[in-house]
């Protein structure tokens, strides 16, 4: 018989911890992105070419931030299943949210006026995410 974890009993439990607080600062820097991207302290409209330089910024920046998450990672790909890849990614939806707004600013297929809209759309998900957080899901539990 075969073991699953050849290494380290232990070392999902540890590496999905890592992951969950990594995925957390990432949250933390798209929030910090979306932000400054909506705040009225930027006075000027941002072009591809510019948009293509923060989303390479906040990337390099993101890649800093892995630091023990970096030790787990393939592991973690091994050894977990699609979903829980998945629902341990969304605990980091604002950064996706910042880097597909900024990569498609930088492509051209959505223009700087439509950050309203995108600001709007994030904040619909996100209350629609709490209420089946807060609501649905623990009615489906029980």
């Amino acid at each position: 018989m075969m073991l699953r974890f050849r290494v380290d009993p232990l070392m999902p439990w540890v590496a999905y911890e890592a992951a969950k607080r990594y995925m957390g600062r990432l949250n933390k820097l798209g929030h910090l992105v979306l932000a400054v991207a909506a705040s009225k302290a930027v006075g000027f409209v941002v072009t591809p070419p510019i948009a293509m330089a923060v989303s390479a910024v906040v990337i390099a920046f993101a890649f800093l931030l892995a630091d023990d998450y970096r030790r787990y990672d393939k592991e973690l790909v091994k050894n977990t299943n699609l979903w829980g890849l998945l629902k341990l990614l969304s605990h980091a939806w604002q950064f996706w949210v910042a880097m597909f707004f900024f990569a498609s600013l930088g492509v051209g297929t959505v223009k700087w006026a439509e950050l309203g809209l995108w600001s709007d759309l994030a904040s619909w998900i996100g209350a629609c995410g709490l209420v089946y957080e807060f609501l649905i899901k623990p009615n489906l539990n029980s």
